[in-house]
């Protein structure tokens, strides 16, 4: 069914139950169903159809809620922004995705104006001639979502009927991008179908845990639309959106708003036991605490086992929709600090040999592919990669190295492409190599994942400077964040001569690996 058809029912059966909260501002479900058929006839006012994309640029809030269920509502199909992106990264999505209209909301966080950003994008040859933007900030111009939202008096009850009931089940929904073993980023297009039955697969064994949970991921991210979001919604529960990542907020959030779903990886684990307030009292309404993105240690683990909660690792990847593999809720601390755990209901997975695809042995490393029936549509505009993404017989092949234990528990190995986590953000090489060789002074660039208390993994760039250049390594980091987002820039840089090179003239990337092992 359509994502829509899920608010209606929520509007006929718990119409008074709060949806959504800032902590200042609250949307119960009836409320929260006006406010999106407000946004969507406004929509369909201007002209916005079925396939046509939107995209909006906020933090984690109630208007990203309310932008996205708009945008499925009638068909539409809509694509996150994350705030922190620099003007290049805007640029590459909207060139891609030619929206015919974006939204944005001011985090107000390092002084940007973003609205002008994307209107400088926009009139410089993304898709200029035909995209809208306005904002949800408080203006009271022409490009005001309010002014915006007037356009909804146009529409009929009968034309806005008709532009509901054209959404199917396969439609897509939601473009969220990943990025492949090349590190390009990719448009996993994720269908209604899709992101309703993973959320429906998670309700089965998350239950009555997600009657509230705290949304501070960026809306960009599976974790934040589906994990999060899509799966308390689905539900009928609460989403407590954070504009701003704080531990400290999430920490006193949960005491006082009796969060009951709570999900972390080790650097979050870690910056909550260094907090000097800390307490498990705290964490006392958590009835859920799921951890992934990167291993969390058995130490770490160990700290938290006294809760009254339940406390799973989970595996899911932009292209799964979601959650595919949960630790039970009786394992070990080994199995929950070491293992993947085991398939959800409906998910069925195998490890095989990456080249032939054939199933191994219990114990032995291979690719872990997995089958179920909401895995994303493909990737947009890239027929090819989206056929490589899966095997002739439908399983998704998730480009993890993984072993299946005895005891029935899947084990990460490695992951086969060079992507590392950093404090749970996918990081990928490729992109900041690129970035770094745009710099006019450097003439090749490798950057590798290494391990890190903190973050799980940091990255380590090696720049090679065009001869004669006098280049620094502040300069390229400073040249770095003004490109990128913060969370992707190497913690460390060194310059190097000569980069080592494998006879196809490739760089030689364990031989940088070796180096950091002599030298780190």
């Amino acid at each position: 069914m359509p994502i829509y058809e899920l608010l209606n029912t929520h509007r006929r059966n718990i119409p008074d139950a709060i949806a959504a909260t800032n902590g200042t501002a609250a949307l119960t479900y009836s409320d929260l169903a006006g406010q999106v058929d407000t946004l969507a006839k406004s929509m369909v006012a201007s002209g916005i159809a079925k396939g046509d994309r939107v995209v909006t640029l906020a933090p984690p809030s109630i208007e990203f809620w309310i932008s996205f269920l708009a945008t499925t509502s009638i068909g539409a199909i809509w694509s996150g922004l994350n705030p922190r992106y620099r003007q290049h990264e805007c640029h590459m999505r909207l060139q891609e995705l030619q929206p015919k209209l974006v939204l944005v909301l001011e985090d107000g966080i390092d002084g940007r104006d973003h609205f002008e950003e994307i209107q400088h994008i926009l009139n410089n040859g993304a898709n200029s001639d035909s995209t809208e933007i306005f904002s949800f900030g408080e203006r009271n111009d022409e490009f005001s979502v309010d002014r915006y939202e007037s356009r909804s008096e146009k529409v009929s009850k009968e034309q806005y009927r008709t532009a509901l009931s054209a959404v199917r089940d396969a439609d897509i929904a939601a473009i969220v991008y990943t990025s492949g073993s090349t590190g390009d980023p990719k448009g996993a297009m994720l269908s209604h179908g899709a992101m309703l039955r993973c959320a429906a697969a998670s309700v089965e064994w998350l239950g009555d845990s997600l009657q509230k949970a705290i949304m501070s991921v960026p809306i960009n991210h599976v974790g934040g639309l589906n994990n999060l979001s899509m799966n308390v919604f689905y539900y009928g529960g609460t989403i407590r959106f954070l504009a701003k990542f704080s531990i400290e907020d999430i920490l006193e959030i949960g005491d006082q708003e009796s969060v009951t779903y709570v999900g972390h990886n080790q650097t979050t684990f870690t910056m909550l036991l260094g907090l000097p307030d800390f307490t498990l009292e705290k964490m006392h309404a958590c009835m859920a605490l799921v951890h992934g993105g990167s291993r969390t240690s058995e130490k770490t683990l160990a700290e938290f086992t006294s809760l009254d909660s339940s406390i799973s690792s989970v595996y899911a990847q932009t292209e799964s929709c979601g959650y595919i593999l949960r630790s039970q809720q009786d394992a070990t601390l080994d199995v929950m600090a070491n293992t993947l755990g085991k398939p959800v209901d409906g998910v069925t997975i195998r490890i095989s040999d990456p080249t032939s695809n054939k199933e191994l042995p219990i114990g032995e490393v291979g690719e872990m592919q997995a089958k179920f029936d909401w895995a994303f549509s493909g990737y947009y505009n890239n027929s090819e990669a989206s056929d490589a993404a899966f095997t002739a017989d439908g399983y998704l092949k998730t480009g993890d190295l993984c072993l299946l234990r005895s005891d029935g528990n899947v084990e990460l190995v490695e992951r086969m492409s060079q992507m590392y986590k950093s404090g749970g953000h996918s990081i990928f090489p490729t992109e900041i190599e690129q970035v770094i060789c745009s710099h006019p002074d450097v003439a090749m660039a490798a950057v590798l994942g290494v391990a890190n208390d903190l973050f799980g993994e940091v990255g380590y760039a090696f720049v090679m400077p065009i001869q004669g250049a006098a280049l620094t390594e502040h300069e390229v980091d400073d040249f770095l964040r003004q490109q990128i987002a913060n969370f992707k820039v190497p913690k460390t840089i060194r310059l190097l001569k000569s980069m080592p090179l494998l006879p196809n003239t490739k760089i030689d990337k364990q031989a940088l690996k070796d180096q950091l092992n002599d030298n780190p």
